[in-house]
């Protein structure tokens, strides 16, 4: 908004500046004195106009010309730079909007797979336990075996005897 008004500024600066410099070099050149002002305007405009003679020789429509042109133009970049604000703003909109989503689909994500690891969890400590008893039975069941005799302790037989007993039954006549 302020490079807008500075531009305007400018703009009309400029028209004044070649518009009351003609009238003062009409007045030099008629013979009577020229009036000067202390106001920064004329000095700049006196400096502008010494330093670009061919701005010196345009007329009044020229003037309004340039300053319709570059009024044009300043409304069509005050256009665009408003359009492109709405883009902008669009943008950030969608953005917010992407990453809500995507902040959502995680918390969707990692809560489905929470309730998975839940169940899996849950079926691994039913298991668990199930087995749990299972041993503690077979353990009890194996003492009461060995309490009542009826468990041998496994001996453990080399390769050589299960030839010899092997072998026995071959050189053996019963069947």
């Amino acid at each position: 908004m302020a490079t807008r008004k500075n531009l305007q500024d400018m703009i009309r600066q400029e028209g004044q500046k070649l518009t009351t410099k003609p009238a003062n070099a009409a007045q030099s050149s008629n013979g009577s004195k020229s009036v000067e002002s202390n106001t920064p305007e004329t000095s700049q405009s006196e400096d502008m106009t010494n330093s670009t003679p061919a701005k010196r020789n345009l007329t009044k429509a020229d003037l309004e010309t340039t300053v319709m042109e570059l009024t044009t133009k300043l409304e069509q970049a005050t256009k665009r730079e408003n359009s492109l604000q709405e883009q902008i703003t669009a943008l950030q909109t969608d953005l917010f909007e992407q990453k809500t989503h995507i902040e959502k689909l995680e918390q969707s994500n990692l809560k489905s797979e929470l309730a998975e690891a839940k169940k899996t969890a849950l079926k691994l400590a039913e298991a668990n336990s199930k087995l749990t008893e299972e041993v503690k039975s077979l353990k009890k069941e194996n003492q009461e075996l060995k309490v009542k005799g009826h468990i041998r302790p496994v001996e453990k037989h080399s390769d050589e005897e299960t030839r010899k007993s092997t072998d026995f039954a071959k050189t053996s006549w019963l069947l």
